[in-house]
């Protein structure tokens, strides 16, 4: 239901799985007299990216949202192939229908998330595509460490900024040009292994006199590192098992928590 009388207010409109945006404005001039009813898409996304991706959209609660994409990860069900879609390089696309996730009804907010996978070349079933989640109710930046298909250790950070565009939401997908976070190792013998704080975080390690851009592998999860040193001679420069080294109970919260969803 819309109520045409209320003018200068904005809202959504549900067509059975559908949703739109709808804007009512006063008129100038001989139609002084009449509301102009807008009606657009609610959500647009678009892939500023330099390689395709693959999207689902969808409607939780944040750990239902969590846990559908940590099942993507291991592996897509039919229904999951058939719900997802290719967004090419420079396409944009408008977001309608979004597929309920929820595993059970309880009292946590529902909210609206765009999935999305960098279609990127994986060596081997070991480098399985993560999946990103993007909050599109939440307006802002929300940054993503993207890792290559060979070592697992992290190639780039991807920038999902939620932004209006007079009745729509647009999602834009983008290469971060500035990074959230940089890690400097300036021992001039030991190598630094870091990781957050989560159960699937990816370990990745820091040479002696290095630096590296840096972002949460789940921006949704504990903003915490966890971080061990090891010797010089043990050192490779390349991604090593948790089992290998000993993270201690020392943690560097670094958090860049700005409210939480």
């Amino acid at each position: 239901k819309i109520e045409l009388d209320t003018a200068g207010t904005s809202g959504q409109i549900h067509c059975g799985n559908y949703l739109f945006s709808c804007r009512i404005e006063s008129l100038a001039g001989p139609f002084h007299r009449s509301n102009l009813v807008t009606i657009a898409p609610r959500f647009i996304l678009k892939n500023v990216l330099h390689i395709p991706i693959t999207v689902l959209p969808i409607y939780g609660s944040l750990n239902d949202a969590m846990r559908k994409t940590s099942q993507m990860r291991q592996a897509l069900s039919e229904h999951d192939r058939r719900a997802t879609f290719r967004l090419q390089v420079g396409e944009s696309t408008i977001l309608y229908n979004f597929t309920e996730v929820a595993f059970a009804k309880g009292f946590e907010k529902i909210h609206r998330w765009v999935a999305f996978s960098v279609d990127a070349q994986r060596q081997g079933n070991k480098f399985q595509s993560k999946w990103h989640l993007v909050p599109v109710d939440k307006m802002g930046s929300t940054y993503f460490g993207e890792y290559d298909g060979f070592n697992d250790t992290m190639c780039g950070i991807v920038e999902a900024k939620v932004h209006s565009s007079d009745a729509a939401r647009v999602v834009s997908l983008t290469h971060a040009t500035v990074p959230p976070f940089r890690i400097e190792n300036r021992s001039n013998n030991h190598h630094i292994q870091l990781v957050q704080d989560i159960d699937d975080g990816i370990v990745f390690e820091l040479p002696p006199m290095f630096s590296c851009s840096y972002t949460w592998d789940s921006p949704l999860g504990t903003k915490k590192l966890r971080a061990v040193v090891i010797p010089h001679s043990r050192g490779n420069g390349c991604v090593q098992n948790e089992e290998e080294g000993s993270f201690k109970d020392f943690i560097n919260d670094i958090s860049d928590l700005d409210g939480s969803i």
